[in-house]
């Protein structure tokens, strides 16, 4: 969208954008945990604005990779490694 900002981070109806996702997810019994994969560096932006404020206790934030396959994989490897502890 060329802003300054990731656009999963940009307000929608005083919301960020990623945060109406979530929530949906969140509110679900048929869903325990939700894998949130964002850009690295991005991890401390998605929880301090996103999942704290809106109380979304169902979510792993995970730095992404390079390319998609890198993401996918970050993200396998988390919910593996969060599911054995």
């Amino acid at each position: 969208m060329g802003g300054e900002r990731e656009k999963a981070f940009l307000p929608l109806l005083g919301k960020p954008l990623l945060a109406w996702t979530l929530l949906v997810f969140q509110e679900s019994s048929r869903i325990d945990q939700l894998i949130v994969v964002v850009p690295a560096g991005c991890e401390r932006v998605c929880r301090d604005e996103v999942v704290k404020p809106y109380r979304i206790t169902k979510a792993l934030i995970v730095a992404g990779g390079r390319e998609r396959q890198d993401s996918f994989s970050t993200a396998s490897r988390s919910l593996e490694s969060h599911a054995t502890s």
